[in-house]
């Protein structure tokens, strides 16, 4: 593992407790199999949502809450 890949990890890391401050969503798309595998060493694969694609990612982001939240609630693109 580099220098970088660390640092690429811990700029994650920092988004998602970032978002979940601000109660928004971090959704990650396409990533490389080696980030992949970098987030399994070091037991954070779990904490991130991962989309094969972009467009899959976005669908999740603009998705209601299943929390009960209505279409009225979401604002629209």
């Amino acid at each position: 593992m580099t220098f970088c890949d660390s640092m690429g990890v811990g700029v994650l890391v920092l988004l998602l407790k970032q978002s979940r401050e601000q109660q928004s969503s971090l959704v990650l798309s396409s990533i490389p199999p080696v980030m992949e595998r970098i987030l399994m060493i070091r037991g954070l694969r779990s904490a991130f949502r991962v989309e094969p694609s972009v467009e899959e990612a976005i669908q999740v982001v603009q998705a209601p809450s299943r929390r009960g939240t209505s279409d009225e609630d979401v604002d629209s693109p």
